[in-house]
């Protein structure tokens, strides 16, 4: 015979108690970072970027530089309102020379009267998109570095209002947003024709477990453009996104067969697809494929190369700064930018503690630009040995014949070592 016997301890009766102020949100908060990046940089010696950035020092085969930063971030609550600060002070310095900069990347107040509404003023970053390396539906926010988009960046300043209403059923969540965006010497100087008001939208639908968002950008001081993007779990360990955005005019500048500036307005679509996976060996991958119909084609930024190397040649024989002055300024904008051409493919791994290392996070990134078939490569290494300290170690190859994107850059491999202290 089978018998169960649950004994039950008896212990005298105790008193719990907890300090409320343990889980009350605090009036006041401050945080950031601190961090220092000495680097090294291998130099394309003879490449056009090379040419146009170095062309009266000529430095060598290599270049060292050292950036501090520090980022504060301050925020403050009362009952419904908020306010929330986020600053950059930046100290560059290479060759001897000395940059020191700062920013207001962020600074607005906030009334949220209830759960299903609030309303916002001041600069700050909307980061819409589902996209990891590109987001061609963000609209009002600054583009990011396909190398490195987890850069703290600078905001603009909006005026935005947000109602949000949850249901039963296939949709769970419906999410409204409106923004006035304003445009004027003193205030969003680059994203619009000056004194003008512009109104831009979100609509994010959480429909059948699928993250949806539709936006639009309009008015008379902005190139307009709408779009969609979306996400969802397949399952646990596997997710697609995408995003795609249609503009409906861009203004460029950009250089005629004589190399004279003209300005000229592109439009067209812009979207990618994507997909992360994180595989039983705790490995994260990362895969995206991007297309741009207003980026330039293969030819345009192999005439633009053509261009800085007779200026080039015109500045050795004669000391003329013009012609290398007007390439590298508002005549170059649109070809130095991250990825300026047409189609890209980006492919990231991320490995979580290998090896049974603690904290230890190695990771590998490729950026294949499939117009012209250069690419770069970042084998990185990131490591925190203790509490809110961060040690990020990287190396960036780039490749590609002499009129490509990456092999024209000014340099050809680089070398970083980045010290961050949170606080």
């Amino acid at each position: 015979m089978l018998s169960l016997t649950i004994v039950i301890p008896l212990v005298p009766q105790q008193d719990y108690s907890f300090d409320l102020s343990e889980i009350e949100k605090k009036k006041f908060n401050f945080g950031g970072y601190a961090e220092v990046i000495p680097s090294v940089f291998n130099l394309n010696t003879g490449s056009p970027l090379y040419l146009l950035r170095y062309y009266d020092s000529r430095p060598g085969d290599y270049e060292a530089g050292l950036d501090f930063r520090v980022l504060f971030d301050a925020g403050w609550t009362e009952g419904p309102f908020s306010a929330d600060l986020r600053a950059n002070l930046s100290l560059n310095g290479s060759e001897g020379q000395w940059n020191a900069g700062f920013d207001l990347y962020e600074g607005k107040i906030a009334w949220k009267p209830s759960l299903n509404f609030f309303l916002e003023a001041g600069k700050q970053r909307l980061k819409w998109g589902k996209g990891y390396a590109w987001n061609p539906v963000a609209f009002i926010d600054r583009v990011k570095n396909p190398n490195d988009p987890e850069l703290a960046l600078e905001g603009y300043t909006v005026i935005r209002a947000e109602y949000v209403k949850s249901f039963r059923g296939h949709l769970r969540t419906l999410t409204l947003t409106g923004l006035l965006v304003p445009s004027a010497s003193w205030v969003n100087e680059d994203i619009g024709e000056k004194d003008t008001l512009n109104l831009a939208g979100k609509v994010y639908l959480l429909y059948a477990d699928t993250d949806i968002n539709f936006m639009f950008l309009a008015g008379s001081g902005v190139a307009e453009k709408c779009g969609l993007d979306f996400s969802r779990n397949l399952v646990s360990n596997f997710e697609v996104h995408g995003e795609g955005a249609w503009n409906f005019g861009e203004k460029f500048s950009l250089l005629d067969n004589e190399g004279k500036p003209f300005e000229t307005k592109k439009r067209g679509f812009s979207g990618l697809l994507g997909l992360r996976y994180l595989a039983p060996t705790n490995t994260t991958f990362f895969l995206e494929i991007y297309h741009n119909d207003l980026g330039l084609k293969k030819n345009e930024l192999q005439k633009y190369y053509s261009f800085i190397n007779e200026a080039a040649d015109h500045f050795n024989l004669s000391s003329d700064r013009a012609l290398m002055e007007n390439l590298s300024g508002k005549q170059g904008a649109s070809y130095q930018g991250f990825t300026p051409m047409q189609n890209y493919l980006f492919l990231r791994a991320v490995q979580k503690e290998p090896f049974n290392i603690l904290y230890f996070y190695p990771a590998m990134t490729g950026i294949f630009n499939l117009d012209d078939g250069s690419f770069l490569a970042t084998v990185e290494l990131l490591y925190n040995p203790i509490t809110n300290v961060e040690l990020r170690a990287r190396a960036v190859i780039l490749r590609g014949d002499g009129f490509s994107e990456f092999g024209g850059k000014p340099n050809k491999h680089r070398w970083e070592l980045r010290l961050r202290v949170y606080f």
